[in-house]
């Protein structure tokens, strides 16, 4: 008899063990759901709040101290996608780019490369890990503007390519890439009021971001020029202004 009631207490043991993980799983399942809810909430708050900018900008610059994380790829999916239905002028670089490489986000990528409103500024590295656009067919069916920065800057649309062979300086600090990034979405904007009243601001879109490329580089020339070894990316964006206003003053004179 007290074998048989030391076995019901084993199976009982046993039976509340069970009960006990089975109570754990389903609170874990709970609190995933939970956790799953609280993200899509996080995500839809996030893309209102930038959507609700897009009537006061005349271009988007996204990716430039980005990140990585999952949540925030989300938030930006979202936002491309609206930016493309509103006809937003959109400039991705950085952490973006790396984004666009990965197989969950190809789709994208793909109408990007078809958005003519679309600007991307890769470095040699981000242009590796991009899918080459010939892949998902013939390059003259892409309408955006790729950038493939290096010692000399290559401006594509489709199959044609033009050089900014302007000369930069000797010292490539981090962050000009953010610089180039910001001085192309300045342009683009001005481009884009152009636009507004003359059907020849469209063609103008590769030449404009020709230009900020040798706006930057010409900064940079002027900035390693004043620092040398101690510039920094701040000394590149402080003479911005100035190669504007001579690159101005060049146009008025002619």
């Amino acid at each position: 008899i007290q074998n048989e009631l030391l076995k019901n207490v084993d199976d009982t043991k046993k039976m509340d063990d069970i009960v006990n993980k089975l109570q754990k799983v389903k609170q874990l399942q709970e609190s995933l759901q939970e956790l799953q809810d609280r993200q899509m909430e996080i995500i839809s708050k996030s893309v209102q709040d930038v959507v609700a900018m897009f009537p006061a900008l005349h271009a988007l610059c996204v990716g430039p101290g980005l990140g990585r994380h999952p949540l925030v790829f989300k938030v930006v999916q979202q936002v491309l996608q609206r930016g493309m239905e509103s006809n937003l002028t959109l400039i991705l670089d950085a952490d973006v780019l790396f984004m666009l490489s990965l197989e969950e986000y190809r789709e994208l990528y793909k109408e990007l490369l078809k958005y003519e409103g679309c600007i991307m500024t890769p470095n040699v590295m981000e242009m590796k890990r991009l899918p080459s656009p010939s892949s998902f067919g013939s390059e003259n069916d892409n309408k955006n503007i790729i950038v493939e920065k290096g010692h000399v800057d290559a401006v594509s649309r489709g199959d044609v390519v033009m050089q900014c062979a302007e000369e930069g300086g000797l010292k490539r600090s981090g962050g000009i890439g953010d610089v180039l990034a910001g001085t192309i979405s300045a342009y683009m904007a001005w481009n884009q009021i152009i636009e507004r009243g003359n059907e020849g601001g469209k063609q103008q879109r590769a030449f404009a971001v020709w230009t900020a490329c040798c706006t930057v580089k010409r900064a940079t020339k002027l900035a390693f020029e004043n620092k040398r070894r101690a510039m920094s990316s701040r000394d590149v964006l402080d003479e911005i202004c100035g190669v504007i206003a001579h690159m101005e003053d060049d146009i008025e004179r002619r």
